[in-house]
């Protein structure tokens, strides 16, 4: 079985969920990671998985309803945004909305991605708290992929994507999630090419040990 994943869930899948699940290790299992954005672009342009775990706005789309039994989808765990330092990295308060404001616009550099949905968001946010001309002016865009990996090889000093994609990310450590006020949650979902398919793997997701995995990344099991 192929199986494109969005980044939200990679570390838990990656590091927990596939070596030790006994029904992933009974099968051949190939997982893509990317985001949601990223492997809708691959749906376009002709390459077909047998799964898709991504963000739920992404089953409205058109093709992945023609592709994908989309009445058998199902859920999988809901995830919010936060940032990240280098381990050992001094913590900035970031609670309230001023705090927030004070550590991205303090920091050397900023870490985000340019085409996931945290990206996205963070884009159009810090454009709303009038600070987005001084955090663009130092920060450090990854087309895509793991942003934490930029605290890592000294490229920013401040992380922000997915709680779970940042904790994916060894030698790093989350600072907090996003203030309540500023906060937007996405919930990650499954769906195959078939009704079968979908329901072996929402058993699979569904035991206590994988939704142990995907609290361990700070996402909450659906």
């Amino acid at each position: 079985m192929r199986i494109f994943s969005c980044l939200a869930i990679q570390g838990p899948l990656e590091q927990r969920i596939l070596p030790s699940s006994e029904w992933f290790s009974s099968h051949e299992v190939f997982v893509d990671f990317d985001p949601t954005t990223v492997l809708l672009s691959r749906l376009r342009e002709g390459d077909i998985p047998d799964a898709l775990f991504c963000l739920r706005p992404a089953l409205d789309e058109p093709l992945v309803r023609q592709l994908f039994d989309w009445r058998s989808a199902f859920p999988i765990a809901r995830s919010g945004l936060g940032l990240a330092v280098k381990a050992g990295h001094e913590h900035p308060p970031v609670a309230s909305q001023e705090q927030f404001i004070v550590a991205l616009t303090s920091a050397r550099s900023v870490a985000y991605s340019r085409a996931g949905a945290s990206g996205i968001y963070f884009t159009s946010l810090i454009e709303r708290l009038g600070i987005a001309t001084e955090v663009e002016a130092t920060a450090t865009v990854l087309p895509k992929g793991l942003t934490a990996t930029a605290l890592i090889d000294g490229r920013a000093d401040l992380a922000v994507q997915q709680m779970s994609e940042l904790r994916a990310v060894g030698g790093v450590e989350l600072v907090g999630p996003f203030p309540p006020e500023l906060q937007q949650f996405s919930d990650v979902v499954g769906v195959a090419r078939n009704e079968s398919a979908a329901e072996a793997l929402r058993q699979a997701l569904n035991t206590a040990d994988a939704r142990g995995a995907l609290e361990d990344f700070g996402l909450l099991p659906l």
